[in-house]
């Protein structure tokens, strides 16, 4: 356990996230019990696809998304894969500014006696990427996220500990059993798409491999299935308590908004602004892999096998999984500026994008 432990606080790290704001309102919509079958499941299916990964890459010796597409779908499998994980992954990082851009300039105007102006927040924003954000992703070794990783999840425990205080009166009284839904299953397919989603952390599973010394499945099975674990507990949490905490009220998908106007609400909003931050070169490092791969396509030269017609052989030069220094700094620099100009010029893509689920459950 000691020996992965680093390992294990990464993949945790890099699984859970703004989700866990919206498990109020999941186990709402799906009951209580069904909210809690509903996140095991999702967890089960994590883990069950993050192995299928890793043997198919053990079997084929290819240790990256890139390569592996390659071996089973040829160059156009390739391109398709990266495209596919630089757009899911780029639109992660956007979203991280967004959330850091709508939660933290309130609290900093609050604090300051300013007005909580566009400027203020582009100002916020810069300073995060500036003194937070670009120097965590500098590192070249995931391993070094793992204190900041450890942080991370201790401020969610806190957060549980939090949501834990605040429904201890309803739990003591009993009165949340005769309001709260054990099971909703229509609303289940509204929630589950969240769920899963939550519980994601595919696209990390070989740059946490990779960091491992001497990598084998057993190890990384642990690793992954005690990652998802933890996550889920947390979830489970969150969920559970923060229903029967605000069972009289409308949940929305941020529970803090039904947090008391205080100081100690302010110091969650802001550390959960740092978290996210913290959060951010996981990221990173499986989107520059993918960035790398596609546009330096020269290096190692991989035979894919025969031409059927021609009987020769057909080869494809493509990248390996090394990084000069200033390509690894290019990338990093690149994908960090455009992220956030597109996080700071679109401020209400957060807004935008769950009005569209709304309607799109409303209207199946």
């Amino acid at each position: 356990m000691a020996g992965t432990l680093r390992h294990i606080i990464n993949m945790a790290n890099s699984i859970i996230g703004v989700s866990i704001l919206s498990m109020p309102y999941c186990f709402k919509e799906a009951g209580l019990v069904l909210g809690i079958i509903l996140i095991l499941f999702s967890g089960f299916i994590t883990k069950k696809t993050c192995m299928f990964l890793i043997k198919a890459a053990i079997m084929s010796r290819r240790r990256s998304y890139e390569l592996l597409a390659f071996q089973v779908f040829g160059v156009t499998g390739k391109l398709l894969m990266e495209l596919c994980m630089i757009l899911f992954l780029v639109g992660i990082c956007i979203s991280f500014h967004v959330v850091m851009g709508d939660l933290a300039p309130a609290i900093a105007a609050k604090y300051m006696i300013i007005e909580n102006s566009s400027s203020l927040r582009c100002t916020i924003l810069v300073g995060m990427v500036l003194l937070v954000v670009l120097p965590l992703c500098l590192l070249r070794n995931i391993d070094s996220l793992a204190s900041m990783s450890a942080c991370s999840i201790g401020f969610y425990v806190f957060l549980n500990c939090i949501i834990f205080y605040m429904a201890l009166p309803n739990l003591l009284d009993g009165s949340w059993f005769a309001k709260a839904k054990l099971f909703h299953f229509y609303s289940a397919f509204r929630v589950l798409p969240i769920m899963t989603l939550a519980l994601s952390c595919q696209s990390n599973v070989f740059e946490i491999y990779d960091s491992i010394p001497d990598p084998d499945v057993i190890k990384m099975k642990s690793v992954v299935s005690q990652a998802v674990n933890i996550c889920c507990a947390l979830y489970i949490g969150v969920g559970f308590l923060g229903y029967v905490a605000f069972v009289d009220t409308d949940i929305t998908g941020n529970v803090i908004l039904k947090f008391p106007i205080s100081n100690m609400t302010d110091c969650i909003t802001i550390f959960f602004v740092f978290s996210l931050a913290i959060s951010f070169p996981l990221m990173m490092f499986p989107c520059r892999t993918s960035i790398h791969s596609l546009v330096y396509k020269r290096g190692i030269r991989e035979t894919t096998g025969t031409d059927l017609f021609e009987n020769t052989q057909v080869s494809y030069d493509i990248v390996g999984n090394y990084m000069p220094e200033t390509r690894f700094k290019g990338i990093t620099v690149t994908v960090l500026i455009l992220s956030l100009v597109l996080g700071i010029l679109l401020p209400n893509i957060g807004k935008n994008f769950f009005l569209l689920l709304q309607l799109l459950m409303a209207h199946p």
